[in-house]
């Protein structure tokens, strides 16, 4: 899954930036964003299509996100998710944590991932 090309747009304001990104076939997407006033990175809107799940896109999606993150200089990297679900289990495996349950969503929890 390493050979997969990614298409980023990439938008700014006085108060966050945005990275919206989409495989070059359309078989996955996400959106990365901060505001300028922290030093986190949010990710939101993963979505892999059925034809890819289980081929590990989602899993170099996260790690890209990550290394992203880093080398951007954020400390942690955050995503909200159903509670209880089988992707908030998922999101464990890959390192994140549970930090706060959702006030804005019922039902989803904040995660974060914190940067080495």
């Amino acid at each position: 899954m390493e050979d997969l090309k990614f298409i980023t747009h990439y938008l700014e304001d006085e108060k966050q930036e945005i990275w919206f990104i989409m495989e070059s076939n359309g078989f996955a997407f996400y959106k990365m964003y901060s505001y300028k006033s922290d030093n986190y990175l949010i990710i939101s809107d993963l979505s892999v299509s059925e034809t890819l799940q289980g081929h590990g896109v989602g899993s170099l999606i996260i790690q890209k996100s990550i290394d992203f993150a880093t080398k951007k200089g954020f400390n942690e990297v955050w995503l909200w998710v159903d509670e209880n679900s089988w992707m908030q289990k998922w999101y464990e495996r890959k390192g994140f944590i549970f930090d706060q349950i959702n006030k804005d969503i019922e039902g989803t929890v904040w995660m974060k991932y914190l940067i080495k």
